[in-house]
């Protein structure tokens, strides 16, 4: 297959990218087979308060581990924007916080950068 760029001309070799796409497939498989096999044989006690905080916190720290690289790219980089992105990142702590659902905090935070973003010609 030929892609062009420019005046160049890039061929892709099947045979590395089908090498490289192997070996990522069959290392999710791995990891997905042994997080799903693992509570098989690990027994959590129930009444460990350290590991239910664990549990508890753990939907809000993949959350944030999954969106906070692309929350300062995602509007712009103009001032108006990083603006409106801390404000949106203070309602989304803010909500967190409280032990809101989190739901609610993606809708909320949604809602706010958008209505936010109506506003650029007035702020």
């Amino acid at each position: 297959m030929k892609l062009i760029k420019g005046k160049e001309v890039i061929r892709l070799n099947y045979n590395e990218n089908l090498g490289i796409l192997t070996m990522i497939l069959m290392t999710l498989i791995i990891m997905t087979v042994i997080l799903r096999t693992l509570p098989i044989f690990v027994k959590i006690p129930e009444n460990n308060l350290k590991v239910n905080k664990f549990f508890e916190a753990l939907p809000y720290t993949v959350l944030t581990v999954l969106v906070f690289p692309d929350i300062f790219t995602s509007t712009g980089s103009t001032n108006f924007d990083i603006i409106r992105v801390l404000i949106g990142m203070a309602i989304v702590a803010y909500l967190t916080f409280r032990k809101t659902n989190l739901g609610i905090i993606i809708i909320v935070s949604i809602a706010v950068i958008y209505f936010l973003g109506m506003l650029k010609g007035s702020f």
